[in-house]
């Protein structure tokens, strides 16, 4: 809120009038170009990260370089009574979309749905399958979407 006073100003004075209601939940108000520097040198110092389109979109591209890249993060919205689970938006330029992403989304819902079991088998499969060495281009292979999915399939079925 140092720049944008009034948009950020606001979210900051929300964000902080809805903490009061929740006293256990430790909160804090970090700048964004600090917050990036404390992701890059501490990031497991972070549980939730609370931000604006402008910047939640800054910061989700940074923790993505982090992890790997956008294929291995899945896009999870929630509103009210519905829950959203995808791939993030903003695929580079000339990258095919990774079906490894979805992957991650589809193991997350698994697991919120309860069916935590089935959400252990896709992530298992999933770390098989690159342990194999089939990569999709956004992780330095070559494979395509359809051959990622056979390797994935072969990988679920072998599990059997």
């Amino acid at each position: 809120a140092n720049i944008m006073k009034l948009s950020d100003g606001m979210f900051l004075r929300i964000a902080r009038e809805i903490a009061e209601e929740f006293p256990s939940i430790e909160t804090e108000d970090v700048i964004v170009d600090a917050l990036c520097m404390k992701l890059v040198t501490n990031p497991e110092r972070f549980d939730v990260l609370l931000t604006g389109n402008l910047f939640g979109d800054i910061v989700g591209d940074l923790c993505a370089g982090l992890v790997g890249g956008e294929g291995n993060c899945p896009s999870i919205n929630l509103g009210a009574g519905v829950v959203v689970y995808g791939t993030p938006h903003g695929d580079r330029p000339g990258m095919p979309a990774s079906p490894i992403t979805l992957l991650h989304a589809a193991r997350v819902m698994l697991r919120a749905d309860g069916q935590g079991a089935a959400a252990d088998r896709l992530r298992a499969a999933l770390l098989a399958t690159l342990a194999d060495g089939v990569r999709t281009p956004d992780l330095g292979g070559t494979a395509s979407a359809a051959s990622f999915g056979a390797a994935m399939e072969r990988r679920l079925t072998a599990d059997r």
